[in-house]
């Protein structure tokens, strides 16, 4: 138990603590939980001391955990426990799982099958967790699930989270990470390399490197990119490029089934049920049918199916002139095209 974050032990002598802890154990282990020990040891009921320190060390196991100090005899040993950190007399933290060893010296409890509740009810499930009650550090190994209070879920196979003063999830760029979001009546899902997550406004959840989302309601839109941050306070998801690529390869991509858009940043809308707009901006080409077109920023409204370009935009059309204009619309229902302040309107024949 944790109380303002710290062991509440009772000083006593080095021969009363040797007895007490042999009694504690003796008691333990022949009345408090002989199925658990059966468990154990497949059966058998009288344990030598060599199988007791392989019991506490969770050496009949193996460990996922780095940095554990297996060869140590843990100053604790707990199976089935609820582990409670407050601050104070704020609850901080509940720690539950199969079993856990607390090392006295290094501060640091070892546990497996553990489920972890935050303060802010963000809830962690892994094969193994370490958490250094000197550092305020948990780290998780092994099938691990995150789902966080604005209620995306991700999984990963590690992940660290700092839980004080403000928490902060890290996900190493090395390590394959992938998630889910309901939203309303549509569902965004992701994958990438890496992520981190700061439990302060706008709670934005950033997606590290080789993203790839989708967003599905009445229609699929997938985006790939670099970078992506995913601001669900605001109902906004914004993708990136990083300039470690070549110029001519840094472009987000966004497909919407013949729709095909390339930019240099990307955001996706998503303020009803359903997708809202999508944003491309910075050097962008959009590509749909016999549609093709260059501009500083394009606009899909999904309500209206329009594509509205802006910043010098330029419509190429098969066989006839460059139409440019301050604003030009692209009517995909219709298939035409409207070019304002030029007064020109251009609408395709069938078979062009």
């Amino acid at each position: 138990m944790l109380a303002q974050n710290r062991w509440i032990r009772i000083a006593q002598s080095p021969s009363a603590l040797l007895a007490g802890a042999g009694l504690f154990l003796l008691a333990y282990f022949a009345l408090l939980s002989p199925s658990a020990l059966e468990d154990d040891f497949n059966g058998v009921r009288i344990v030598n001391p060599k199988d007791l320190l392989n019991f506490l060390k969770n050496e009949t196991e193996s460990t996922l955990a780095k940095g554990v100090p297996v060869k140590i005899t843990p100053a604790y040993s707990l199976r089935d426990f609820d582990f409670f950190a407050t601050n104070g007399e704020k609850p901080q933290m509940k720690f539950s799982g199969r079993k856990a060893n607390f090392y006295q010296k290094e501060q640091l409890l070892h546990a497996k099958d553990d489920t972890v509740t935050m303060s802010n009810n963000t809830v962690v499930t892994s094969k193994e967790a370490v958490y250094d009650t000197v550092k305020n550090v948990i780290e998780f190994y092994g099938d691990v699930v995150t789902t966080f209070d604005n209620g995306v879920v991700v999984h990963s196979n590690y992940m660290k989270v700092i839980t004080r003063p403000i928490m902060i999830v890290t996900i190493p760029v090395t390590e394959p990470v992938s998630g889910i979001k309901h939203q309303n009546s549509s569902t965004i899902t992701f994958k990438s390399y890496g992520l981190t997550y700061m439990d302060q406004e706008p709670k934005e959840v950033h997606l590290t490197s080789q993203v790839y989302s989708k967003l599905i309601d009445e229609h699929t839109t997938e985006v790939q990119s670099d970078q992506a941050k995913m601001d669900f306070t605001r109902n906004k998801l914004y993708f990136t490029m990083t300039d470690q690529k070549p110029l001519d390869q840094q472009f987000v991509l966004t497909h919407q089934g013949t729709l095909e858009m390339k930019s240099r940043i990307a955001e996706l809308d998503f303020k009803s049920p359903n997708l809202d707009m999508i944003y491309a901006i910075n050097d962008v080409s959009v590509h749909d049918r016999t549609f093709s077109s260059t501009s500083g920023k394009a606009t899909f409204v999904e309500e209206t199916n329009q594509i509205r370009l802006t910043d010098f935009p330029q419509v190429y059309q098969y066989g006839s002139d460059t139409i440019t204009g301050e604003l030009i619309i692209y009517n995909r229902n219709e298939d035409t095209i409207e070019a304002k302040e030029s007064n020109a309107i251009y609408t395709k024949q069938h078979g062009e």
